[in-house]
């Protein structure tokens, strides 16, 4: 029997509503993760508990470190970069493979990037209404050559995470409706992979999707070892080398949805684990996921297994191996003797022509950013017109992420310290829009009564002083209603 570890408390309360896609980097101790549904990324700085929010105006599937310091992605149009450092940053597309009539209905999922810069991502199956069918596939995009091809569309539905051996000779994929993870022959020089085969069949060893769900998610120890997130399962399960049994279960028992996890931290013991909340399950009724998040709570928060402190006798140590080794020693990094890129998009070499694209044409998509320090607290809001903007700013904030706090009691005086926030300072609705709806929508329809009622409040001030806010694409269900 596998040994059972059970987390009952989030490390972060985030309340994502698709979070995915967790992301160390060694370098500046900072975790990395994103909310595909509702597009945020968040950077949360290990040693200072700080954690940035910064919201963009479409969805980020998957990160990768830059060599140079920063992050690459996989988007909703292709791939690219989040450049500068400096704000305001932007995704600045490098190349974008799809057509303009797959972009409703086609986009990137999870990825990853090998040691040489070479970007892997997946991309998820879709039927239209009309019979019309995009199968799911598996992408890469070589940032030496700016080419991004499809390698395998055979059978994939939603692509999952990617992932290499130590020697980077096998590369992992994960199929997660068919509840299967392929190996591929990978040749890291050239960065391509062959020769699919089943590594792990969940129904086979012992992992029906009735009670572990789908795979989702992974990352890999330095025993060889995968650890599998499980869609719908509430856990994540740790595979033997071989993909032919389980040997560790970690359960989280009020989170429905375990999307990914990483490893992480000074001693990279730490792993880091991302959830969604019920309702990103789009394929149930609205009456079902309110019923199931109502059982599970804590779906959309972040959780961490501090492998570092649990008694040797329930489990060996287990620690992650560095996904970009380059990156793992900032010296490495930095010295010119270096004969490995790692995601190295900083200068990307762009050839012109029919279907490249120039630095010049790339695209440059902005986003809105926030700041704040973890734990937070409810802000008593100042009614004084001359509140300096950084502190209106981080009322703002603050209030915003207790939005979606589990308790019901901090929902209902977020949503009211919110209220009073716009009254005072009326211009901060128009310019933070995106953010406060994406934030309070779901409110409306909370299982608390109370909640409900104070988000109605909101949302008729709202419409009073912006009336075009009724039209935007997260309120049409108050097309319904009578506010």
């Amino acid at each position: 029997m596998p040994t059972t570890i059970v987390l009952t408390e989030p490390f972060l309360k985030t309340q994502c509503e698709l979070g995915e896609g967790p992301l160390w980097d060694p370098r500046t101790q900072t975790l990395h993760f994103i909310d595909i549904f509702d597009p945020h990324l968040y950077h949360y700085e290990f040693n200072s508990g700080k954690l940035d929010v910064q919201e963009f105006p479409e969805p980020i599937g998957c990160l990768a470190l830059r060599k140079g310091g920063g992050l690459a992605c996989a988007a909703k149009r292709g791939f690219g970069v989040l450049e500068p450092q400096s704000r305001p940053t932007t995704i600045k597309y490098l190349n974008e493979p799809f057509k303009e009539t797959e972009l409703p209905y086609i986009r990137f999922n999870d990825g990853a990037c090998d040691p040489n810069g070479v970007f892997w991502a997946g991309t998820l199956e879709y039927t239209t209404k009309e019979g019309k069918h995009f199968p799911g596939g598996l992408w890469k995009f070589d940032p030496r050559e700016n080419a991004a091809t499809v390698v395998d569309t055979r059978d994939i539905t939603d692509s999952n995470a990617i992932g290499w051996s130590a020697d980077h000779k096998t590369m992992f994929f994960v199929n997660s409706t068919v509840n299967l993870i392929y190996a591929y022959d990978y040749d890291v020089e050239r960065g391509t992979a062959s020769n699919r085969r089943i590594f792990v069949d969940g129904e086979t060893i012992g992992l029906p999707k009735k009670v572990y769900g789908n795979p989702d998610g992974f990352c890999i120890d330095r025993e060889g070892c995968i650890w599998s997130a499980r869609w719908e399962g509430s856990r994540i399960v740790r595979l033997t080398p071989d993909g032919k049994g389980i040997d560790l279960e970690v359960h989280i028992p009020k989170a429905y949805n375990v999307t990914a996890c990483c490893f992480g931290g000074p001693d990279m013991d730490k792993l880091f684990i991302t959830t969604a909340s019920c309702h990103a399950n789009q394929y149930y009724d609205s009456v079902k996921n309110v019923a199931n998040q109502e059982k599970y709570p804590l779906s959309g928060d972040v959780f961490m297994l501090d492998l570092g402190t649990l008694d040797k006798a329930v489990i060996d140590e287990h620690k992650g191996a560095p996904l970009y080794p380059d990156v793992a020693n900032a010296e490495m990094v930095q010295s010119k003797e270096s004969k490995k890129k790692v995601a190295d998009f900083s200068k990307p070499k762009v050839k012109l022509g029919k279907g490249k694209l120039s630095a010049a044409n790339s695209t440059d998509t902005s986003f809105k950013s926030r700041s704040i320090a973890l734990p937070t607290q409810r802000i008593a809001v100042e009614k004084e017109h001359d509140l300096p903007t950084t502190r209106r700013n981080l009322a703002l904030d603050q209030l915003l992420i207790q939005t979606k706090h589990y308790s019901a009691a901090v929902r209902k005086d977020s949503v009211l310290g919110l209220k009073e926030l716009l009254v005072n300072y009326p211009h901060l609705l128009k310019v933070n829009l995106n953010v406060i709806v994406g934030a309070t929508a779901r409110n409306i329809t909370d299982e608390d009564t109370i909640v409900r009622d104070v988000t109605y409040g909101l949302y008729s001030h709202i419409f009073s002083v912006l009336p075009e806010a009724r039209n935007h694409r997260k309120l049409e269900f108050f097309a319904l209603i009578n506010i």
